[in-house]
């Protein structure tokens, strides 16, 4: 039972720090595109977007009111945290037939996206990694990972296991990939988020 308790405890707790990060990831990645596309970037065709890209745009904006269609904010926020994700990887298909070809996620991460974290050169330093595309989209799959684990109420106990792999992180890392996420955005947010931080209390206190 108690540890029972502690694994609803500690996923609570890294929800709340997740939701922050993930705020943050998304209205960086929006602001550049933005800057690049426009305030209605969504609609640019220039933004050359896979066809899940452009079928979860399309679900968000059948979520938003009709009223509030032309409002990027609102399309922004609902938004799920994958489409953020998959902005980063290495970018699939557009169109069918003769009219399908490749998008260029790398492109996008080089020309525009990139910049915008400050903090990855030394991230990716730390974890003896180069600041590349691959490296910081993996950063995001595990902190997805973990988001959903803690949204669907799957325990922490014995880790987490990683989609499409053949491993699982353990609590402390999938912490770890969340304030990693935070310092590439910006390190005051990150120390921000540290001061109330309930997670490093909980893991000195598991049963």
């Amino acid at each position: 039972m108690a540890l029972y308790v502690w694994d609803r405890d500690i996923a609570a707790a890294m929800l709340a720090d997740i939701a922050i990060a993930e705020v943050a990831l998304r209205n960086t990645v929006a602001s550049r595109l933005t800057d690049a596309f426009g305030r209605e970037w969504y609609l640019n065709t220039d933004l050359l977007l896979d066809d899940r890209g452009a079928k979860q745009i399309a679900n968000a904006w059948g979520a938003v009111t009709p009223a509030t269609r032309r409002t990027p904010d609102k399309l922004v926020a609902q938004l799920m945290f994958g489409f953020w994700v998959n902005l980063f990887d290495k970018g699939l298909t557009r169109g069918d037939g003769p009219w399908k070809t490749k998008t260029n996620n790398e492109g996008l991460w080089r020309d525009h996206l990139a910049a915008a974290f400050r903090g990855r050169n030394a991230e990716a330093r730390a974890a003896g990694e180069q600041a590349s595309r691959a490296w910081f989209h993996s950063l995001l799959v595990e902190v997805n990972a973990v988001r959903n684990r803690a949204a669907h109420h799957e325990p922490f106990l014995n880790g987490v296991p990683l989609p499409g792999q053949q491993r699982r992180i353990s609590a402390q890392r999938a912490h770890e990939c969340t304030r990693s996420l935070l310092r590439c955005v910006d390190r005051d947010l990150d120390a921000w988020v540290a001061q109330d931080s309930k997670v490093p209390a909980l893991f000195a206190r598991r049963p």
